[in-house]
């Protein structure tokens, strides 16, 4: 991949790809991100940091957080607070700061940090649990209402397709995205898995898709143990490397721009004819 990890770093010379598909995909939106990430830093950063935000904490563990403002003492300093919460604060800072160096950043890369945020979270939540406006216990409801409502949308997010009720898929990434999945997949291998003994799949570009986000062509980490290898086709000279491999699988070709996809033998394979 020629684009840098860091935006401080020259960009590499761009290597040959075997696939455009793969050309596309690392030459593609990553040097896209990295241009981005050069010529609009602080751009770059806020946006990190939103999409840090609505996926780990959103509008509802937000509000602890602003209750907090409320409940904080005036003229309150980072040395009123324990030696544990200044650690936790100086772990945040170190973790944030690494975060923001990448040229790529998903919010999934944060994943460490999850223990983190979430006792900030009920730090701040036990912090306002006392806070009184008059003789009114505000504090005390607005976390039990805090908690109520987090319980409610895990059950609703997990009853809606278990009742078959269809969600909206989001246009940003938050905690109850799923990541988009299409059946077709699956069924191909359920049958292939039922043929018995090992394949491997040759895969038609799939047309007027973005293969990033809708590809068939994955594997798990052993390839060589897998019943089944995805793999693009790439002609009868390229794909003629990958039979020879894997000289004793069968060898099918798969066509996922029809509806059904459509599974034939592999022309070109004495293996994919058996029975």
């Amino acid at each position: 991949m020629s684009t840098p990890s860091f935006p401080w770093l020259p960009p590499k010379p761009m290597p040959s790809y075997s696939s455009p598909a793969m050309r596309n995909f690392y030459e593609g939106s990553a040097f896209d991100a990295f241009n981005f990430a050069v010529h609009h830093p602080l751009s770059n950063i806020f946006l990190r940091i939103f999409f840090f935000w609505l996926f780990y904490l959103g509008p509802m563990l937000t509000v602890p957080f602003l209750m907090l403002l409320l409940a904080l003492p005036f003229g309150a300093k980072l040395s009123n607070f324990s030696p544990a919460m200044r650690f936790l604060l100086l772990v945040a800072g170190v973790s944030f700061a690494g975060m923001l160096l990448p040229v790529i950043f998903l919010q999934h890369y944060a994943a460490p940090v999850t223990a983190l945020v979430y006792a900030f979270v009920l730090w701040t939540m036990r912090y306002i649990r006392p806070l009184f406006f008059g003789a009114k216990p505000v504090g005390l409801g607005i976390t039990r209402a805090i908690v109520v409502s987090c319980v409610l949308l895990a059950v609703v997010r997990i009853a809606a397709p278990i009742s078959g009720i269809t969600l909206t898929r989001p246009k940003l990434t938050t905690w109850a995205s799923d990541n988009y999945r299409f059946p077709e997949r699956p069924a191909t291998a359920s049958v292939l898995k039922g043929f018995g003994g090992l394949h491997v799949v040759f895969v038609v570009t799939r047309k007027g898709t973005d293969q990033s986000e809708f590809d068939w062509v994955y594997n798990a980490a052993d390839i060589d143990a897998s019943k089944i290898v995805w793999a693009r086709d790439q002609g009868p000279a390229k794909n003629q490397e990958l039979i020879n491999y894997y000289s004793t699988r069968k060898v099918w070709i798969l066509d996922p721009n029809g509806t059904p996809p459509t599974l034939t033998p592999y022309p070109f394979s004495s293996v994919a004819q058996r029975p």
